[in-house]
């Protein structure tokens, strides 16, 4: 789905896997979980307003889809995922 700000093309993908549940996976549309708590956008956004509309959108998204949210470069959240040979189904 397209969540501008970052880049003008930027995008985010919602995933639903039959075992695992939904992810949402916010790449660099939501930086760290410090974004979302400071309401503020990382680095230099091509445009800060659609950076910030787009990060509250998709939290409000994962929240009504009651999906895990993954920032694009959270640390404590990319080594809580499981990887090779472990998967999500």
């Amino acid at each position: 789905m397209s969540a501008p700000g970052h880049t003008p093309g930027q995008q985010a993908v919602l995933v639903s896997l039959p075992e695992s549940g939904k992810m949402l996976l916010a790449f660099d549309a939501i930086d760290t979980w410090e974004n979302i708590e400071r309401n503020t956008v990382s680095g230099i956004p091509w445009n800060s307003a659609l950076a910030l509309e787009s990060m509250h959108r998709l939290v409000q998204l994962a929240k009504r889809e009651n999906a895990t949210l993954v920032p694009g470069h959270e640390p404590d959240c990319w080594s809580k995922l499981k990887r090779s040979p472990d998967c999500y189904r």
